[in-house]
């Protein structure tokens, strides 16, 4: 068993180390990971993401709020349309609990002047592809979006869950 002064100070210092953790979070530029997502949703996917403007994180539980301007998403190269998401800016919300079960789940989704072109091959690939890539390994789809708000005056479709 520890004597006490030890645990106060094991305690202290665990404490210190998540202030300084909060405050350098507070800190980072969420800029600097723009290319790793980009890299990784094209690894992923086989579609190219571009967040063209600022990337900004609010830490939080159970939710984080992520901001992100001027983005694109491709759509799969048998498609008619070049992009399947343009807009000016999007904001989300990502549970954090789901995240750490291995599953992306966006309660909230905001575009602003968003134009979206959700195509379907004739052999209805674009399930089977969205399926694919988000798939868990256990057969579970891994991301549920449900679009809450939208600037319709741009959006062909502005309601999707996938």
């Amino acid at each position: 068993m520890m004597p006490r002064r030890t645990l106060k100070w094991v305690g202290l210092s665990m404490l210190c180390l998540i202030l300084l953790t909060a405050v350098a979070l507070s800190f980072f530029n969420w800029n600097w990971l723009k290319g790793p997502l980009e890299h990784r949703f094209l690894e992923r996917t086989g579609r190219q993401l571009v967040i063209g403007g600022d990337l900004r994180v609010k830490l939080g539980f159970p939710l984080a709020h992520v901001d992100a301007g001027q983005v694109t998403f491709a759509n799969p190269t048998w498609a008619m349309e070049k992009q399947m998401l343009t807009a000016d800016h999007v904001a989300f919300s990502i549970d954090l609990p789901a995240l750490l079960s291995g599953r992306y789940l966006l309660p909230e989704v905001e575009l602003v002047r968003p134009v979206l072109d959700l195509e379907r091959s004739t052999d209805a690939r674009a399930i089977t592809e969205i399926q694919r890539d988000l798939n868990t390994g256990d057969g579970r789809v891994a991301a549920v979006v449900n679009f809450q708000r939208a600037d319709k005056r741009a959006a062909s479709h502005h309601h999707v869950l996938i």
